[in-house]
């Protein structure tokens, strides 16, 4: 796993436990979309970062991931 999504996983899991080279992170719902919408960003970030281009990608992913219930 990317250092940064294990990061980002790092701060929003439930429980962190690793063992045997493996390293298990455990979510609750809340803390899973938390965890996703942490990616999401993360990933805006990234493309907002870029210049030519990169606000006009971010604004992509944004709507995407919005909530459209």
């Amino acid at each position: 796993m990317n250092l940064q999504i294990k990061q980002i996983a790092a701060r929003h899991a439930l429980y962190v436990d690793g063992g045997g080279g493996r390293t298990n992170y455990t979510f609750t719902k809340e803390s899973l979309e938390e965890f996703v919408e942490g990616v999401v960003k993360e990933c805006t970030t990234v493309c907002e970062k870029l210049g030519v281009g990169g606000d006009f990608f971010s604004a992509r992913i944004k709507e995407q991931f919005e909530d459209k219930e």
